[in-house]
C-alpha cells in the first residue's frame, strides 16, 4: 500500500509543475447544513464550483447579510496525472442530481445547484488516487483562508465516501481530521457535505493540498467510509487578514462595535464559532464576556470609550429605535444581542453594575450577572424616557 502511494507521489513530484506547500492549520471538520455554514465574512479571492467549465455557468449565491458570491466553474483536479496500472483514473468531474436526489437541501437553491455537481478522482487507498488541489496566483507573505467543501453526494453508492488531508510526507495532517460526502458530525439528525477550514501564509505563488480517500472511519452514526474517490463540490479561498485579538470577528485588528454586531447575528444563528465561554451555546453570557473581559468595559457602553454613563444614552436614543421593534445594533441600544432596542437592554446593562462607576480595572475581571431590583429598573427607565423625550425635542427643533 505504501509503495503504491509513493509511486503516485513520485509522479507528482517529478512533474514539471513546481511543488510548494506552506503549512496549513486546519479546523475540525463540520457538515454544511445551511448557507450560513460557508464563511464568506472575509475578502474572497476565489470561489469555485468544482466542475468542468463547459458543463455549467458561473453561479451567483446570495448568503445571509446580503452578501453575493460568484462561484466560477473550475476543473480543479486537472493537475492530477492519468495514472497507469489501475492506480487511479485521473481527473473526473460529475454533473447531476447528486446532493438533492434524496431530498437534502441547504434551503438555498443556487448553493444546492453547486452541490449537485462535483469533481472527484477515482480510486481510494486500494487504488492509490490522490486528488491534488492547486491554488494559483497567491501573493507571497499574504495570509489566506481556504474552506474545502466535500463532494456533496447523497446517493446510496457514495454518501459515506470519506477522505483525509495529507501533507508532503504522505502522512495525514491530523488523524482526527476527515470529511466526506454527507455527515452528521454533531449528531443532530441533520446532514450535509463535510467541510473544513484552513489558514496559511503563502510562501510561494501556488499551494498544493492533497486529498486522499480513506476507509474504516465512523461518521458518528455508525456509518463507515468505503475509502474511495476523494473530491470536492466547492471551495472558497479568502484573505485571512491580520491576526487580531480574541473577539475580533471581522478581522480588522481591533475590538469594536462591528464585532458586537456580528456577535448579535451569531446569537440569532446559534453560530458556535462565537461561543466565547465554551459552554456549547451562544447567548448573552458570551456577550458579557466579550464586553467585560475582552474589551474591559461595561455593558451599556454604547460608544465603547471605556465608561458607561449618560452620554451612552444620548448615543442610543439618537437612533429613535427604542421599543419600535426595528432592527438595532450595539450603538443603537441592542446591548443584550437580540437585535432590537427595548427595556431588556437596560436590564442587561444595569445588571452589569457599571453605570457611573468609571473605567473597569485593567485586565480580565469578569462581573457576575446580578439582576437589579425591579423598582430600581423602573426608576431608571422613567428617567431615560424623560431623556429620550428631550432628545427628540432637540432633534425636531434642529
Amino acid at each position: 500500500m505504501k509503495c503504491t502511494y509513493l509511486f503516485v507521489f513520485s509522479l507528482i513530484m517529478f512533474s514539471p509543475v513546481a511543488i510548494k506547500a506552506a503549512e496549513i492549520s486546519w479546523s475540525p471538520a463540520f457538515e454544511i447544513e445551511t448557507d450560513a455554514d460557508i464563511d464568506v465574512s472575509k475578502p474572497i479571492v476565489r470561489a469555485v464550483n468544482v466542475v468542468s467549465p463547459g458543463d455549467v455557468d458561473e453561479i451567483e449565491v446570495e448568503f445571509p447579510g446580503d452578501i453575493t458570491v460568484e462561484f466560477e466553474p473550475e476543473h480543479t483536479f486537472e493537475f492530477n496525472l492519468e495514472f497507469d496500472e489501475g492506480i487511479g483514473s485521473g481527473s473526473v468531474t460529475g454533473t447531476g442530481n447528486y446532493y438533492t436526489v434524496d431530498g437534502l437541501t441547504t434551503e438555498n437553491d443556487e448553493l444546492d445547484a453547486i452541490f449537485d455537481n462535483h469533481g472527484w478522482v477515482g480510486g481510494g487507498p486500494e487504488g492509490g488516487a490522490i486528488a491534488v488541489l492547486e491554488l494559483l496566483d497567491l501573493e507571497i507573505g499574504e495570509s489566506y483562508q481556504i474552506q474545502l467543501i466535500g463532494a456533496a453526494d447523497d446517493r446510496g453508492c457514495c454518501e459515506y465516501r470519506q477522505m483525509e488531508i495529507w501533507n508532503d510526507d504522505l502522512e495525514t495532517v491530523d488523524d482526527d481530521l476527515w470529511f466526506g460526502r454527507s455527515n452528521d458530525f454533531d449528531e443532530d439528525d441533520e446532514r450535509g457535505p463535510g467541510s473544513t477550514i484552513g489558514t496559511f501564509v503563502a510562501d510561494a505563488d501556488n499551494q498544493l493540498i492533497y486529498l486522499v480517500g480513506t476507509s474504516e472511519l465512523d461518521d458518528g452514526a455508525g456509518n463507515l467510509g468505503n475509502g474511495a474517490d476523494p473530491g470536492l463540490s466547492a471551495y472558497v479561498l479568502s484573505l485571512a487578514g491580520p491576526t487580531g485579538p480574541r473577539g475580533d470577528y471581522n478581522g480588522n485588528g481591533e475590538l469594536d462595535t462591528a464585532d458586537l454586531d456580528l456577535q448579535s447575528q451569531a446569537i440569532k444563528d446559534g453560530d458556535l464559532a462565537f461561543d466565547e465561554n465554551a459552554d456549547g451555546v451562544v447567548n448573552i453570557a458570551d456577550r458579557i464576556l466579550w464586553v467585560n473581559e475582552l474589551k474591559n468595559t461595561w455593558m451599556g457602553d454604547a460608544d465603547l470609550n471605556g465608561v458607561f454613563n449618560s452620554s451612552d444614552f444620548v448615543v442610543v436614543f439618537s437612533s429613535a429605535k427604542y421599543e419600535t421593534g426595528q432592527p438595532a445594533v450595539w450603538t443603537q441600544g441592542d446591548w443584550d444581542g437580540d437585535g432590537v432596542f427595548n427595556s431588556s437592554d437596560f436590564v442587561a446593562a444595569f445588571s452589569n453594575a457599571g453605570y457611573e462607576t468609571g473605567p473597569r480595572p485593567g485586565g480580565p475581571n469578569p462581573v457576575a450577572l446580578a439582576v437589579p431590583e425591579p423598582s430600581s429598573v423602573v426608576m431608571v427607565l422613567i428617567s431615560l424616557v424623560g431623556l429620550m423625550g428631550s432628545i427628540r425635542r432637540r432633534q425636531s427643533s434642529e
